[in-house]
C-alpha cells in the first residue's frame, strides 16, 4: 500500500501546464518599441519642418518690398538700379528671343503672405511692365 492519501471525494490536486507566452511578451515589447521609435520620429520631423518654415519666411522677408516701394519703380528703370534698391530678387526669370533679353525679377509682398510677388518685367535692361500678384 502506498503512502498517498486520497481526498474523500476522489480529486486529487494538480498544478497546471505552465503556458509558454514568450512569444507574447516579446510581441508586446517589439509593438511599443515600433510605437516609440515612430513617436519620435514624428516629434523629430515635427520640429524639423518647423524649423524650415521659419527659413523660407525669412528668407522671403529679407527680400520682401513694400506696396509704397513697388509703386516707386517707374516704367524706364534700369535693372541695375532697381536691383541697387532692393536687393536681389527672390527669383529671376531670363528669355531672349530676337536679340531681345527679357527679365523677370520677382519679390515677395512685405506682408504675411509668403505666395504674394511683385513682378517687374524688363525688356533689353529697361523696365517695361510691372505686376501684383
Amino acid at each position: 500500500m502506498s503512502n498517498t492519501t486520497i481526498p474523500q471525494n476522489g480529486w486529487t490536486p494538480t498544478k497546471p501546464p505552465k503556458k509558454k507566452r514568450g512569444w507574447l511578451k516579446l510581441f508586446m515589447i517589439m509593438v511599443a518599441a515600433g510605437i516609440t521609435v515612430l513617436i519620435i520620429v514624428i516629434i523629430a520631423l515635427m520640429a524639423l519642418i518647423g524649423s524650415s518654415m521659419e527659413s523660407v519666411e525669412e528668407d522671403a522677408k529679407a527680400n520682401a518690398i513694400s506696396k509704397a516701394e513697388f509703386r516707386s519703380v517707374d516704367e524706364g528703370d534700369s535693372i541695375e538700379s532697381v536691383m541697387d534698391r532692393f536687393g536681389p530678387p527672390s527669383n529671376r526669370q531670363v528669355t531672349k528671343s530676337g536679340g531681345v533679353k527679357y527679365v523677370n525679377l520677382y519679390y515677395p509682398v512685405d506682408n504675411d503672405q509668403l505666395l504674394d510677388d511683385y513682378q517687374l518685367s524688363f525688356e533689353n535692361g529697361q523696365l517695361v511692365s510691372k505686376a501684383d500678384y
